[in-house]
């Protein structure tokens, strides 16, 4: 099994969305929703080539694939990958600007 990493802004990132679900919707939906990302991020560890690359004309980009997480389509999960490690970059919502927020990001 790959070594997992979750860089500390999309550890921010998952945080911040599980705080926002549990004010918005219910302590329920952002636990289950915790439960949906850590299964997510296991999944990924096992088959990393399930998500799609990334379409992007950027070059440090094009190796990021995405997944969405499950119960939480509009959730996708950015993430790069080799044969020992699955990095774990970003978790943002389907309907941001994802590509600007990855071009700004300076390690992908």
């Amino acid at each position: 099994m790959r070594q997992v990493k979750i860089r500390r802004t999309a550890q921010a990132e998952i945080d911040d969305q599980a705080a926002w679900l549990a004010e918005c919707a219910s302590e329920n939906t952002a636990y289950r929703f915790l439960a949906a990302v850590i299964e997510t991020i296991s999944v990924l560890a096992e088959t990393p080539t399930i998500g799609p690359l990334w379409p992007t004309d950027h070059s440090r980009l094009q190796d990021i694939r995405r997944y969405r997480i499950a119960g939480f389509p509009n959730h996708l999960m950015f993430y790069r990958h080799d044969d020992r490690t699955l990095e774990i970059l970003h978790l943002y919502h389907g309907y941001q600007d994802v590509e600007s927020r990855l071009a700004e990001d300076p390690q992908g």
